[in-house]
């Protein structure tokens, strides 16, 4: 049996997007004061890179806190946060006030490729310096 704390990052990722679909379940009516009135309007759209992106960072971990291969983790955690996002944009529809949004299911991949790139890229660099290179003359 694997330690408690292997469970860890499991359960941040189900934490995560527990806390995705409670954010899309907030039903928007006319005149009500919702968690994005303090947001403007044009910025909105944008969230949808680092929660997604954040989403799918997470997810690789947890695969990788697995012992799953890099780059299986790689893309399962593009089908899983990209999954999630077209699953969330097509639960809109039964929320009142919500709508699917294409748009959004773009975003909602974009932050993920974007995201997973550079974490898999930084990953990549760190564990190249951590390896010796010669040096010519030595």
């Amino acid at each position: 049996m694997a330690p408690w704390y292997k469970s860890v990052p499991i359960l941040l990722l189900i934490v995560y997007m527990l806390g995705i679909l409670i954010l899309a379940s907030i039903p928007e009516s006319a005149g009500s004061q919702d968690y994005s009135s303090w947001i403007p309007y044009e910025f909105q759209n944008f969230l949808h890179l680092p929660v997604f992106g954040f989403l799918a960072v997470i997810g690789y971990s947890a695969l990788r806190s697995r012992n799953v291969s890099r780059t299986r983790c790689f893309w399962l955690g593009i089908l899983i946060a990209v999954g999630y996002g077209a699953i969330i944009e097509l639960y809109q529809f039964i929320i009142p006030g919500r709508f699917p949004s294409l748009t959004d299911f773009v975003l909602d991949a974009s932050g993920v490729l974007l995201f997973l790139l550079i974490y898999r890229n930084f990953k990549l660099s760190e564990r190249g310096s951590h390896t010796k290179t010669a040096t010519p003359g030595s």
